[in-house]
């Protein structure tokens, strides 16, 4: 089965060491990197159950960042993690999306990677543009408002009307506050 292609650009590394969350993301050619401390979900465990990809599932829903989700998870994978920054649960989270189905994961295949990048290449990566959260927001927020003013080189109307029309759709950002 072919995974399909997102529109994500966001690495998300969470460092349980130092309780942080390393976030990089893209935007036009620049990457950016912020750091913030990991903050619990307030999961409230349902007694719904399904099956979802051949595992046991148990809905549980929280409210993170603006938007209320609804999860799935399985206990048979004892591992607390999800997919973004979604984690707490008593087993991996199979399936999570808001209540306004703009946000949809679920999980496709499950395998044991070698890590590519580590918390030592984010902190030593000069690539990156060290910034905050909060100034992230608002660079992502100037992008979609004037996309063409990140371009270095000139285009057509039609090629800035069919940029702006683009971006324009893709503004709906995951965390709302």
């Amino acid at each position: 089965r072919k995974t399909p292609k997102t529109k994500f650009y966001e690495i998300i590394l969470k460092d349980y060491k130092n309780k942080q969350i390393k976030v990089s993301d893209r935007i036009a050619g620049d990457v950016f990197l912020y750091t913030e401390n990991i903050a619990p979900y307030v999961w409230e465990v349902k007694k719904d159950k399904k099956t979802v990809n051949e595992f046991k599932v148990q809905k549980a829903i929280t409210n993170f960042a603006g938007r209320e989700y609804e999860a799935w998870f399985t206990e048979e994978i004892p591992i607390t993690q999800g997919p973004y920054k979604f984690d707490g649960l008593p087993g991996l989270i199979i399936q999570i999306s808001d209540t306004e189905n703009h946000y949809n994961y679920q999980l496709i295949s499950f395998k044991k990677l070698k890590a590519k990048k580590g918390i030592e290449d984010f902190d030593n990566n000069k690539n990156y543009i060290k910034t905050t959260k909060d100034q992230l927001h608002q660079i992502k927020q100037d992008f979609f408002d004037d996309p063409i003013s990140r371009i270095p080189f000139d285009l057509t109307p039609e090629a800035k009307r069919r940029i702006k029309e683009k971006y324009k759709k893709r503004n709906n950002p995951i965390e709302l506050e």
